[in-house]
């Protein structure tokens, strides 16, 4: 004879939850088209950082929002079609610098038609050089800056379309050429 299911109440700590169901289409959806993320950085001294940005990137300043203090709030800067957002580092409200933390982890990948002279410019205006601007395997003139606040820049230009069987042979013979032994 078969034993009797036991069946518990749907709050009994052993009930079966019931399965969450995947995303359909309108659930993907629920981000209206036209959405778009921007960085936001935290910046000790976002005054200096934005006449940097303006020197570096021909930055348009868009907005700025100043508080009692003179420290910025909140500003949006243009650089081409791309929008950044900063504000000053403020205790208390978990808006910390690369400074206060030692080093950002974020890198802006930021697009421009002559990378060498906007990375001069930039060098020019204070940046340091990571990785100094070179052709890459994968098709485009790249350099990895540091502004003078503690971000991060990978400045490039597309200068080939590389298909991606060649870029893979490229990117293991380039891990192999860089690899340490």
């Amino acid at each position: 004879m078969k034993k009797a299911k036991r069946i518990r109440p749907a709050g009994h700590k052993s009930a079966k939850k019931p399965r969450a169901k995947a995303p359909t289409n309108a659930a993907l959806l629920a981000v209206p088209a036209g959405s778009r993320a921007m960085p936001y950085l935290i910046i000790k001294n976002a005054a200096r950082a934005i006449d940097f940005y303006r020197i570096a990137f021909d930055a348009i300043e868009v907005v700025r929002l100043e508080g009692a203090d003179g420290r910025i709030a909140h500003c949006e800067i243009k650089i081409g079609d791309a929008s950044i957002l900063l504000a000053d580092e403020w205790e208390g409200i978990g808006a910390t610098s690369p400074s206060a933390l030692g080093g950002s982890p974020v890198i802006i990948h930021l697009e421009v038609d002559d990378v060498d002279t906007m990375a001069k410019r930039a060098i020019d205006a204070g940046a340091k050089v990571i990785f100094p601007v070179e052709d890459q395997f994968y098709g485009e003139r790249a350099g990895r800056l540091q502004d003078p606040f503690g971000h991060l820049w990978l400045l490039s230009t597309k200068i080939e379309s590389v298909p991606a069987a060649e870029m893979r042979e490229r990117e293991r013979s380039w891990l192999r050429e860089n690899s340490d032994n």
